[in-house]
């Protein structure tokens, strides 16, 4: 990183280049919050009223994604958005996207991430304010053209790396090998899929993760960790008031699993953590799009029933019934269904390999990845002590509240100061 001695990370003035409506606009809502946020460019952003907003979003699927392309706490004025033909690109880019194998789909991020982050770079090198004193914020793809010229001028560059990259394509590829005939078309990542990765972990200034295992990855992959920032994602619940005291049938324990059903996320470790638990009072209830074969679902032992893709209402509904949360994920660069859970009351297991949210025994218990028998003997506990749960329950809830746009704001500013000033490498970083 260049000198940035004289700069105090809380006094920079921040660039957001947002391809997308990612976590609700999260990043920019919590710098404009702080009075930090310069401007933002994006692809597609929405104005006028809420009724105008609803009226497009009656306009079938493509209306309801552009619906959202807006937010309140994001003025419009500080929004740059590209000229409408950009997008027509890009939709011809994407025709075929549901016919792609695994390299056209990853050379097809690139050139959109290439793209836009040429735009956006273009844009403010217009900018006469962008120069020291200033921060610009990309995600992974979009990243390399704007940290290049912030070099130029002596700003700073931040790229949120959104997944663990090669270490998770690893870990996926060793379970279809643990798992043969589980899940189809799952692929290696080409590694030309990687290489702007590489490009941009070098270019910025610092490299920003949602999950010390994520930070761990990349360490692997040789980004120095003084580079790294763990900052985990926001979290806000939805508009639906928090449940009442749980009420629980003695004897009985309900496991939730809510995301994609595959490999990755470890649906293979819930099944066989439900066979050893065969004949006793635990029920698993999957909720998600299933990815696995048929076979291995009818194969299922029966105190596991698969449900399916619901709307986020009705995955409410089903937080509001399960006792235990449960994620037994390979890899996840942060996965904020534990977040859902925790703040319908819902404690959490899940393992290392995702964003750092439980606290042992307080609101939850961590298993090692790829161990079934840790599982069941952790739900077997819980189903023996509803004190212990009803514990778990309401000290989730109070884990929830931890994790708004405001703490997001607090702890990026905080990485960020502790990477400028070169105090020391990010101490959640290890496990």
């Amino acid at each position: 990183m260049a000198d940035h001695t004289d700069t105090k990370a809380s006094d920079l003035r921040w660039r957001v280049l947002q391809y997308g409506a990612r976590e609700h606009y999260a990043i920019p809502r919590a710098l404009q919050a702080a009075g930090r946020l310069e401007r933002m460019y994006t692809e597609a952003w929405l104005g006028g009223g809420p009724g105008f907003r609803s009226l497009v979003k009656k306009l079938g699927p493509l209306g309801r994604a552009y619906g959202g392309r807006t937010h309140p706490d994001v003025p419009s004025g500080l929004v740059t958005t590209r000229p409408a033909w950009h997008g027509l690109a890009d939709a011809w880019l994407s025709r075929n996207r549901g016919k792609e194998s695994v390299s056209e789909r990853y050379a097809r991020y690139l050139e959109l991430g290439r793209r836009f982050g040429g735009w956006a770079a273009g844009e403010l090198a217009k900018d006469p304010g962008f120069g020291r004193g200033s921060a610009v914020f990309s995600f992974n793809t979009t990243a390399l053209e704007s940290a290049e010229l912030a070099r130029e001028r002596g700003a700073i560059s931040v790229v949120d790396q959104i997944a663990p990259a090669r270490t998770e394509d690893r870990w996926v590829r060793e379970e279809t090998e643990l798992w043969p005939g589980w899940q189809m078309g799952i692929e290696p990542v080409p590694e030309e899929g990687f290489a702007r990765f590489d490009q941009e972990w070098a270019a910025c200034d610092a490299v920003l993760v949602n999950s010390p295992w994520s930070a761990e990855a990349l360490v692997e992959q040789g980004v120095p960790r003084r580079k790294l920032m763990v900052v985990p994602l926001a979290f806000e619940p939805g508009p639906r008031p928090e449940p009442p005291s749980r009420p629980r049938k003695p004897g009985e324990l309900h496991v939730l699993w809510v995301g994609q059903v595959g490999l990755r996320k470890g649906i293979q470790y819930l099944i066989e953590a439900a066979r050893l638990l065969e004949g006793k009072p635990i029920t698993f209830t999957v909720v998600g799009p299933v990815l696995i074969a048929p076979d291995k679902v009818e194969a299922a032992p029966k105190n596991v029933r698969f449900i399916g893709r619901v709307s986020r209402e009705q995955a409410e509904a089903w937080y509001d019934q399960a006792d235990v949360y449960l994620l037994p994920t390979v890899s996840d660069g942060f996965a904020l269904t534990q977040l859902e859970a925790m703040s319908r009351g819902v404690p959490v297991v899940a393992t290392p390999h995702c964003g750092r949210v439980v606290t042992e025994g307080v609101d939850g218990r961590i298993v090692p990845a790829r161990d079934p028998g840790a599982i069941a003997r952790v739900l077997e506990e819980a189903l023996g002590d509803p004190d212990m749960l009803a514990r778990w329950s309401v000290a989730a809830r109070a884990t929830s509240r931890n994790y708004g746009v405001d703490a997001y704001a607090r702890t990026l500013v905080s990485e960020l100061g502790r990477v400028m000033s070169g105090s020391g490498d990010a101490g959640v970083a290890r496990e």
